[in-house]
Order: C-alpha cells, then structure tokens, then sequence
C-alpha cells in the first residue's frame, strides 16, 4: 500500500510539474506572439494580463488607449493582419475580430471609453493619456 501511494505521490508530482513547464512554455510562445503583431500607430500600452483557458492553456492580453476612434483601429489591424497573412474568421458587432494564422489565434476588442474588468490581476503598465478615445485589447493564444 505504502509502495502504491509513492508511486501516485511521484506520478502526481510529475504531472504538475509538466503542467508548470508547459504553462511556462506557452505563456512564453505568446508574449513572442504578441511582439510579432503590428502596433496601431500612437497607442498607449494600458494593461497586460493573463486568463487562463481551459482548452487553450494561458491567454495573454495587451489593451491600448488610443486618440482615434474604433473604426481606425479595426481597419488599421484588418488590413496589416492580412498584409502578415493572417485570415479573418469572424467579427462581430464592429466590436470583435477574430484572426487565426498556423494554428495561433490573435483576437481584436475595440472598446469605448470605459474598460471592462477582465476579472483577474491586471498590470497598470501606464495611465491612459489625456485626449484618449477608445480602448482596444489584443488577445493571444496558440
């Protein structure tokens, strides 16, 4: 019995250790994700954050503030997103855009003036700069 559980214990211990590594891993693949994605000229890096994804793994999100209203920002990413290769899968309301590219999925949420509460800790990168007009996040995962 004493023999069965150690082997438990060490089977238990190896799959959470994996599941560290692997976590680790992805978190990495998708801040190098996210540094190969265009930034809207002028924004502001506002927030970062990670929500973790049952099927996905870890889900790392960037917002900006921006000067410039939704419409710029949705047609600034459409374009250079597929300039990059990326295919445009979905969109929803003007609100939501959903790209996918090898097997990696890059989401665009244009906001008004006023940020959701994502739920989780967030990083106060910088302080939304004077004239903003509109909040957009990037969600990454692969």
């Amino acid at each position: 019995m004493k023999r069965l559980l150690a082997v438990v214990a060490v089977l238990a211990l190896t799959g959470f250790l994996l599941a560290a590594c692997s976590d680790k891993e992805a978190r990495e693949r998708n801040e190098e994700l996210m540094a190969s994605l265009p930034l809207y000229p002028g924004a502001t890096l506002v927030q970062t954050y990670v929500i973790s994804d049952i099927k996905t793994g870890p889900v790392l999100w960037h917002v900006y503030a921006t000067s410039t209203d939704g419409e710029g920002v949705r047609t600034f990413y459409k374009q250079n997103l597929a300039d990059l290769g990326w295919r445009l899968d979905f969109s929803k309301d003007s609100v939501m855009l959903v790209f996918h590219k090898n097997g990696a999925e890059a989401d665009l949420f244009v906001y008004d003036r006023e940020l959701p509460d994502p739920g989780v800790e967030v990083t106060q990168v910088a302080t939304p700069p004077p004239g903003t007009a509109a909040f957009f996040g990037i969600r990454v995962s692969q």
